[in-house]
């Protein structure tokens, strides 16, 4: 239930930032101009957003699943345990979620 509140939030936001998009013409990093709010638990980060696309990564305060969905894939790096959600080049529609395992360094 914690990972369906995270992936429900971000996919709500990712509706927020397209309709963002459709007044002012770019993406916002800012949270706050989004007009959309977060379960309780569930955090959401926009790790960056401009005029040509966004990432953005939720996760749940009881999980310790993180959930990430880009329309700047050739840019995104990812932490151990994210899973990655992969879009159309338009940047709305899911074309698939790849768990990916990235052993952590020290260092």
């Amino acid at each position: 239930a914690f990972d369906a509140a995270a992936k429900s939030d971000l996919r709500n936001a990712m509706t927020a930032q397209e309709a963002f998009f459709a007044d002012n013409q770019t993406y916002t990093t800012d949270e706050t101009q989004l007009e959309w709010e977060a379960s309780q638990g569930v955090t959401l980060t926009i790790n960056s957003a401009d005029g040509t696309g966004y990432d953005m990564t939720s996760s749940h305060s009881s999980s310790s699943n993180s959930w990430c969905v880009s329309t700047q894939i050739p840019t995104r790096r990812v932490g151990a345990g994210s899973v990655l959600l992969l879009l159309d080049q338009a940047g709305a529609n899911p074309l698939a979620i790849q768990r990916v395992v990235v052993p952590e360094t020290n260092g």
